[in-house]
C-alpha cells in the first residue's frame, strides 16, 4: 500500500473512531465536550482549509479509482495457435491494477461516507445536548411569575396548599347544602302542620 493510501486508511480509522464516540451512550458532559471541540475545529480557518483539501483529494482519488476499477475493460484473452493449447486469461499486472483500483475505491468511498455521517450525527448530538441543557435549566432555575421569583419546590407546595383549600371549600359547600336541606325540610313540615290545624278548625 502506498503512502497516500496509508494516510487515507488512517483517516478512515479516525472517522470510524470519531463516529463511534458520537454513537456510544457516553455521559452528557463527555458528549458536550466532544461537540464543543468539533465546533471549534469547524470554526477554525486552518481546520476548514485542511478538511476541504483532504476531502478534495479523497474525492479525486475516488473518481480515479472508479474510472480504473469499474470503467476499464478487461484485457482480452490470448490464445495460442496450437489447437490443443489452453486459453490464457488477462495478464496478472492488469488484474493487479484493477484489484488495487477497487481497493482504493472502497477505502476512499468509505472515508467520504463516514465524513458525511459524522456531520449528520454531530448535528443530532448537538441538538440533543442543547435540549438536555435546556431541560436541566428548566428544572433548576426558579420560575418567574407576577408575584416574584418562586422556586419549583415552593411552587409545588403552593399548588398543594391550593388543592387543600379547594377540598376544604368543597366540604363546607357540602355541609351548607345539607344544613339548607335540613332547614327547608323542617319548614315544610311546619307548614304542613299549620295547614292540618286549619282544616281541623
Amino acid at each position: 500500500m502506498s503512502l497516500q493510501m496509508t494516510l487515507i486508511f488512517l483517516l478512515l480509522l479516525g472517522d470510524m473512531v470519531l463516529l463511534s464516540l458520537y454513537v456510544l451512550p457516553l455521559p452528557h458532559t463527555v458528549q458536550k465536550k466532544l461537540v464543543l471541540v468539533f465546533n471549534k475545529l469547524r470554526q477554525s480557518q486552518h481546520a476548514k482549509i485542511g478538511m476541504i483539501f483532504t476531502m478534495s483529494v479523497v474525492g479525486l482519488l475516488f473518481i480515479d479509482a472508479a474510472r480504473v476499477g469499474l470503467g476499464a475493460p478487461a484485457e482480452p484473452e490470448q490464445h495460442h495457435h496450437h489447437k490443443w493449447s489452453i486459453p490464457v486469461s488477462a495478464s496478472w499486472p492488469h488484474k493487479a491494477k484493477i484489484f488495487y483500483a477497487q481497493r482504493n475505491l472502497y477505502i476512499s468511498g468509505a472515508v467520504l461516507f463516514f465524513s458525511f455521517a459524522i456531520l449528520v450525527v454531530h448535528f443530532h448530538v448537538e441538538a440533543l445536548t442543547v435540549a438536555k441543557d435546556s431541560l436541566s435549566k428548566g428544572t433548576k432555575e426558579p420560575v418567574k411569575t407576577d408575584i416574584g421569583s418562586i422556586g419549583l419546590e415552593e411552587l409545588k407546595q403552593q399548588i398543594k396548599q391550593k388543592d387543600l383549600d379547594i377540598l376544604a371549600l368543597k366540604k363546607q359547600t357540602k355541609s351548607l347544602a345539607e344544613a339548607y336541606k335540613k332547614i327547608s325540610d323542617e319548614l315544610n313540615n311546619d307548614d304542613d302542620l299549620v295547614i292540618v290545624d286549619k282544616k281541623k278548625d
